[in-house]
This record gives C-alpha cells, sequence and structure tokens, in this order.
C-alpha cells in the first residue's frame, strides 16, 4: 500500500465590483495496492461566496472518471469524493494525476480549476527534470512559458502536456523537445481565454514525461494566469491628451486676451 497526499490550491475567483470570493482548496490522496490505484479528493471553500453544482475530476492513466460531489459547498464546508478500480501501471516510476474541479457562482457563472501533480508506482523515480512556470497577466491571449532544466548527464526526448481550467483553449497543448545534459530549453504555449472573469487568478500546470529504461518519470510545474482589464491607447495615453488639453486652453485664453487688447 502506497499513500501519497498532495495540496493544491485551486482557484481565486473575485468578480468585478463584488467584494466576495469563491476560493476551492483541495487535498488529493493517492493509494496504490494489489495493482489498483485509487484516489481521494477533498475540497475546501475557503472564500466567502458558496460554490454551486461542485463537481470532481480526475485523469490518470489515460483514464477519466467524474463525480457529482455537492450541488451547494457554503463557506467554510468542505466535500470528499473517492475513485476507485482504476488499474496501476506495469511499468514502476511516476506517473501525473489532474484533478479538475467545476462550480458555479450565485449568478451560474461557470468555473473550473485545475491541479497536476505527481504520484509514484512502485519504488518511484526521480526525473532529473526541473521544471519552472513564469505566471502572466492578460485580458484574452497570453503567452506561457515553462523552462525545463535537465539536471541530468543523459539527453532525454521529454514530452510537455498543457493543463488548463475550462475556461482557457490553446491549439496546441503537447509538445515533443529534446535536451542535452546540464541544459536548458523553454517551452512556449499560445493560451486564448473565453470566459474567464476579470480579477480571477487561475493556476495552469505543464507536465513532462519520459520513459527510460524499465521506467517512467513525470515532473509537473506550475504557473499562474491573471486575468486583467484591457488597456487601450487612449488610456495609457491620457496624460498626453491631459497636456494637450492644457495647451490648447492656453491657446485660447491668450487669443481672447489679443483679442480684447486689439
Amino acid at each position: 500500500m502506497l499513500p501519497w497526499c498532495l495540496s493544491a490550491l485551486l482557484l481565486l475567483h473575485a468578480a468585478p465590483g463584488i467584494a466576495k470570493i469563491i476560493q476551492i482548496e483541495t487535498q488529493t490522496s493517492v493509494t496504490v495496492s494489489d495493482g489498483i490505484v485509487k484516489v481521494e479528493v477533498a475540497a475546501t471553500n475557503k472564500g466567502d461566496e458558496p460554490a454551486r453544482n461542485v463537481r470532481a475530476h480526475v485523469a490518470l492513466l489515460g483514464k477519466s472518471c467524474t463525480h457529482r460531489g455537492k450541488d451547494l459547498l457554503r463557506e467554510g464546508e468542505s466535500m470528499t469524493v473517492s475513485f476507485g478500480k482504476i488499474p496501476s501501471p506495469a511499468k514502476p516510476g511516476t506517473y501525473p494525476l489532474i484533478t479538475r474541479i467545476t462550480f458555479q457562482d450565485v449568478k451560474g457563472h461557470p468555473f473550473s480549476a485545475v491541479s497536476c501533480t505527481t504520484f509514484p508506482t512502485g519504488e518511484g523515480f526521480a526525473s532529473g527534470l526541473k521544471c519552472r512556470g513564469k505566471a502572466v497577466s492578460f485580458t484574452r491571449d497570453g503567452l506561457l512559458k515553462f523552462t525545463v532544466t535537465n539536471r541530468g548527464a543523459t539527453s532525454r526526448t521529454i514530452r510537455a502536456t498543457l493543463v488548463l481550467p475550462e475556461e482557457f483553449s490553446t491549439h496546441i497543448p503537447q509538445r515533443e523537445l529534446s535536451i542535452d545534459p546540464r541544459a536548458k530549453e523553454a517551452i512556449l504555449f499560445e493560451i486564448s481565454n473565453f470566459s474567464a472573469l476579470v480579477g480571477a487568478v487561475y493556476p495552469v500546470f505543464c507536465y513532462l514525461e519520459y520513459d527510460s529504461g524499465k521506467a517512467h518519470y513525470t515532473e509537473a510545474a506550475k504557473s499562474l494566469v491573471s486575468i486583467v482589464a484591457s488597456d487601450n491607447w487612449f488610456r495609457r495615453a491620457r496624460v498626453l491628451w491631459l497636456c494637450l488639453a492644457i495647451i490648447t486652453g492656453v491657446i485660447l485664453v491668450a487669443c481672447q486676451f489679443k483679442r480684447k487688447s486689439a
């Protein structure tokens, strides 16, 4: 039996003009026993607004499962759901586990949040990789950057997979790259926002996988996406407009004074 506990803060949402927030925190435990993987997900609403129609979804080892959860998750309230009978992989190593929570606010606006972590099977193996994500802010479209370092003495061919909440999309969620020993490589993903509201902050994840010998290896990294209000040219140039207005006023006053003097 192998218990593996993971904890992640999934989503902070603050709607414009509203002081209340929905903040979902999860804790996930994984048990591998007798060739079966069992997952337990606990979600707590740490905000001050109830979350509605809360559903839990997990994806691992090519399997996707959904649990209904609760129709109403009040402030400070928790729910726990279990997923079982998932066959464990034959190859030992580390594998990705994706947890997704979906819910709605009081107005029925849908939200989702994801968490991506790894869990070991068998003895578990260190990947030899290091991955870091860079936080980004945008309104409609943005560019996510993850930096991968190969700390090992062998070149690796790696598959990188981007994990996004349902409010975002990307045309190419998966990439392959080769990275030399002791080298760094940047992975870029273009993402688009089609339903996230201004003020929301979302964790997003990228996990890296490769096989070597008789083992499978996974490394996961997190970035933060903040949705901000659009900023147009007229707003950026407001100081220029103010100066032009002052100059125009001075010219008009001077012209009137000149006419009176004449």
